[in-house]
């Protein structure tokens, strides 16, 4: 996910989950915002040994108790971090649902083609969107045709999770704002604030 304010930049967020749980979450990013690197890191340490299903009731309280006080910068920065988790999560979750189609336990493979998991013709189309929807109802996800279109005749599964997690967004932000977390404003509008 690009670094919000800083379009060039790119933080990651690495989970392995185990058993339905962040078993280990690690952050990197390229350092430039100390804050960032602050909200990602202490969100690795609170999320690790989560169940999936918890993040959702991760809150800003959560951060100010492990920062041991307020920070307005941290605040608007914990969005960011969160967001990025939960992009991973989404990841995780159309990779799992994609190789239990496959072989039926494991995760798919970022670069394995949409094709190679059994989706061929207007009839994997119209599955490939079926088990997206259906999985994603809560995010009241409509794949495009024309999406499920380019991902049998080319795609691949990291193509089918960007896709996914993009469409997710507006109502993943809203999830994050609900938990009290803010997002950093871009340094224009920082500076429109200053002056």
């Amino acid at each position: 996910m690009a670094c919000p304010g800083r379009s060039s930049d790119v933080i990651h967020i690495y989970v392995r989950v185990e058993n339905g749980c962040i078993a280990e979450a690690r952050w990197l990013c390229h350092m430039c915002d100390p804050w960032m690197q602050v909200a990602g890191d202490i969100l690795c340490h609170l999320v690790t040994q989560c169940p999936l299903k918890n993040i959702e009731r991760l809150t800003w309280d959560d951060f100010e108790r492990v920062l041991g006080g307020r920070s307005g910068l941290i605040l608007e920065h914990a969005g960011a971090a969160l967001l990025t988790l939960r992009r991973a999560v989404l990841d995780y979750e159309v990779r799992t649902r994609l190789g239990a189609w496959q072989d039926g336990q494991s995760l798919a493979e970022p670069a394995q083609r949409v094709r190679e998991l059994g989706f061929t013709g207007p009839a994997g189309q119209q599955q490939l969107r079926h088990i997206l929807e259906e999985a994603f109802v809560a995010f009241d996800l409509r794949v495009p045709h024309v999406k499920a279109q380019e991902w049998v005749a080319w795609g691949t599964v990291q193509d089918v999770s960007l896709t996914v997690q993009s469409l997710a967004e507006r109502k993943l932000i809203d999830r994050v704002l609900a938990q009290g977390c803010g997002f950093p404003r871009s340094f224009h509008e920082q500076l429109a604030m200053r002056g």
